[in-house]
């Protein structure tokens, strides 16, 4: 019998904040930009989180999580210095 062990991993960033306008382009650019990489090498995303903030009338905004993979995620997050988690 053949066992096969598939291991997922992926990177979840938290508070990625877009104005009320903004998109799902934007926040992957966001994403890569923190990262240190291109939005091209991001191989999987996927919203986890979206709320709105609205504290302050004057700048009404949306705050992500994501989670999503790279090629070579160990490098991306220390390239980010911690921030990734």
């Amino acid at each position: 019998m053949i066992h096969f062990l598939l291991v997922i991993t992926m990177i979840r960033l938290s508070n990625l904040s877009l104005p009320i306008d903004g998109d799902v382009t934007q926040l992957k650019k966001k994403a890569a930009k923190l990262l240190g990489v291109s939005p091209g090498d991001i191989t999987s995303f996927e919203l986890s989180r979206q709320s709105i903030d609205a504290r302050k009338k004057s700048h009404v905004h949306y705050v992500y999580s994501v989670d999503l993979s790279l090629p070579e995620e160990e490098a991306a997050v220390r390239h980010s210095g911690g921030k990734a988690c």
